[in-house]
């Protein structure tokens, strides 16, 4: 099973309020993100953590968006193997078929990044 289909089979969904969502998820060491980067130091490397909330959005969303847009993405802690992450998901707009959303991931109160993306596809919503 790839990383991101193992880690959607693994993600539970938290509905806040209006269009804001927290995903809950834990990290595995023998996920393959963690097997080359780095050997000494395994850390979610950054495009892993886009591809987590970009994952989430259409678990929430649905299959059919594609995204097309980051913006503002920082990167302030590590993301390490057995970490129990919280990605809160905020709906900034959806408006002519485009989705926008505010992410920030944390694990234990700490932030590890936060991002803006954009979706395509979101016809349905």
């Amino acid at each position: 099973m790839d990383f991101l289909s193992e880690a959607r089979d693994a993600m539970r969904v938290e509905k806040r309020g209006e269009g804001e969502f927290t995903v809950y998820l834990t990290l595995h060491e023998n996920m393959t993100p963690f097997e080359g980067h780095f050997p000494d130091f395994k850390i979610l490397p950054g495009v892993g953590q886009i591809s987590l909330v970009s994952c989430a959005v259409r678990k929430i969303f649905g299959d059919t968006l594609l995204l097309h847009s980051s913006g503002r993405v920082k990167f302030t802690n590590p993301a390490l193997p057995g970490a129990q992450l919280e990605i809160n998901i905020k709906v900034a707009s959806c408006q002519e078929g485009k989705l926008n959303i505010q992410a920030v991931i944390t694990s234990q109160d700490k932030q590890i990044s936060s991002m803006r993306l954009g979706f395509e596809g979101a016809h349905d919503l």
